[in-house]
């Protein structure tokens, strides 16, 4: 995929791991009960006991690998180890996430938001599957940008929840809003990256094809003005070739014949 092959690409997700590994690294933390957990989060867990703890545990280990699988395609065998690792913490995540979402304590817009996200992490880990599975390393890599989009969310949701907080929004209007921006906004400009590359390709190549082109057309001309001025002197008699006269007939003739000649010439 061209987007992997960028130097930009490896810069940006360099950029990005120390904000990935903060928010993973709190998750855990909140995971093994250090901090404690929030009252809302803490009403959650008692409702899934278990469950919602599973789902923060894998989330931010998932967190942590997605930058390194993407960064070390380069390495087969490492690469494959940390997918395998990777792919196993995303289903336990998400589908943790299912039962998460449903008895969050959010308001119901921000629930669906949330119940979207896990269901689309697991939809696009089973094509990604199936994708290297057949051998389409293109689509495996492009499934692979999109679902590492969809879960960098969980980052962006705090993000975006602290500057909504800081400009005195209404929390639960933000809260529902943020619940799908954070994963849609993401997982949006990684799909439409491709398309967007792609239709700027004819733009960048018109100023090439157009020189291209100029050089046959330069030959061509160059050729049948060649072919007609060879003609006109033959057609010129030896005795009256230093006349200027007969540089004017031969002009005349020039004229004449690169047209006729031109018709014979071939593109190189």
């Amino acid at each position: 995929m061209a987007i992997l092959r960028t130097g930009a690409h490896p810069r940006l997700m360099l950029l990005l791991i120390p904000v990935t590994l903060a928010v993973a690294i709190a998750a855990l933390g909140s995971a093994v009960g250090m901090p404690e957990l929030p009252e809302p989060l803490a009403i959650l867990d008692r409702r899934l006991p278990g469950i919602f703890r599973l789902h923060m545990l894998a989330s931010a280990l998932a967190l942590i690998l997605l930058p390194w699988i993407i960064l070390l395609r380069s390495r087969p065998r490492i690469h494959r180890a940390l997918g395998r690792l990777g792919a196993v913490l995303i289903l336990i995540g998400a589908t943790a996430s299912l039962p998460a979402a449903i008895q969050s304590e959010a308001v119901p817009l921000a629930r669906l938001g949330f119940l979207a996200q896990g269901l689309l992490c697991l939809a696009l880990l089973a094509a990604t599957i199936r994708a290297i599975r057949v051998g389409n390393t293109s689509l495996h890599a492009r499934l692979m940008l999109q679902m590492s989009a969809t879960i960098f969310g969980a980052v962006l949701l705090r993000v975006m929840l602290a500057l909504a907080t800081r400009a005195g929004l209404p929390f639960d209007a933000a809260y529902g809003a943020v619940a799908w921006l954070s994963w849609l906004l993401p997982f949006a400009i990684v799909s439409a990256w491709p398309r967007f590359r792609r239709s700027r390709r004819p733009s960048e190549g018109h100023t090439s094809t157009a020189g291209a082109s100029a050089a046959p057309m330069a030959t061509v001309t160059a050729s049948c003005i060649g072919r007609a001025t060879s003609l006109a002197q033959k057609r010129t008699p030896p005795e009256r070739r230093g006349s200027s006269w007969v540089h004017t007939r031969r002009f005349i003739g020039l004229k004449h014949a690169f047209f006729q000649r031109c018709e014979g010439v071939r593109l190189p």
